[in-house]
Formats: C-alpha cells, sequence, structure tokens
C-alpha cells in the first residue's frame, strides 16, 4: 500500500523498513563464571520487537562438585533490565539432565536497547551444552 501523507496513516511496522535478526550461541562448554555470549543493541532512529528468546542447558558429562548455573536473555537501557527467558539451578549429577525456557511475551526495544545473552556455569568440572538465542525484528521508529 503506497501512502502518499502520514498524515493520512502510518504504516505498519513491518512496513516501516522491518529487518529480522537472530541472535545464538551454542556450545558444548566447561565451566565459567558470567559471560554474555551476545549483544544485540537498537540503532538510533529504530525500534524493535524481541519476537522470542529461548534457553537451555544440557548436562554432557558430570562435574565433580556441583554447584548454581544459570543461562539467560535480558533486556536493558542502561539503567534497568528485564530478563526474558532465564534458568537457575543447582548444577545436575545426571548426564543429559536438561533445563530450559523460553519467553512468553514479546517486548519492544527503543533506540539504545540491548539484548544481551549469558552463560555462567560455577560447577567444578564437566561440560554443558549451552543454548542461548532471540529473535529480533528491527524497524524505523
Amino acid at each position: 500500500m503506497k501512502v502518499s501523507s502520514y498524515s493520512v496513516a502510518r504504516p505498519a511496522h513491518y512496513d516501516r523498513n522491518a529487518t529480522r535478526t537472530t541472535q545464538r550461541y551454542a556450545a558444548v562448554i566447561g565451566p565459567n563464571s558470567y559471560v554474555v555470549r551476545w549483544t544485540a543493541t537498537i540503532a538510533a532512529a529504530r525500534k524493535g520487537f524481541c519476537e522470542n528468546a529461548f534457553v537451555l542447558f544440557r548436562t554432557e558429562t558430570l562435574p565433580t562438585a556441583v554447584d548454581w548455573c544459570d543461562v539467560f536473555v535480558y533486556s536493558s537501557n542502561g539503567t534497568t533490565s528485564l530478563t526474558l527467558a532465564n534458568i537457575t539451578f543447582l548444577g545436575s549429577t545426571t548426564v543429559k539432565q536438561i533445563y530450559q525456557d523460553k519467553s512468553t511475551v514479546q517486548i519492544t526495544l527503543y533506540a539504545g536497547d540491548t539484548l544481551n545473552g549469558s552463560t555462567n556455569n560455577a560447577n567444578t568440572g564437566g561440560t554443558a551444552t549451552n543454548v542461548v538465542e532471540a529473535q529480533i525484528t528491527t524497524f524505523d521508529a
């Protein structure tokens, strides 16, 4: 639909130069402190929707001592943050134990806001599959 004047009607977000981006980290890793695996920042004069976020942790080899683990996706505007998908648990001594979460809401991100995917595995030894992903659609504000 071609609109000659925006005073008539503003185009929907998907008609305003929309672009979809997928952020994903997936690896089998050992213990690690809090690490930001990816960051997506909304550019000036743009807005965005985080359409979905998903996190997964699966034990591959057993740790010698268990401790707290986290995998999460969160947004931040520099002052406050909002967690979209999160798993926090005391490590497992069962091989192939799976923990997962997905977002159930879509949030709006404004220019300068960031979306981050992070992991933390405080276990001693062992390895685990970590998946942290999100899909973002950005468009002209």
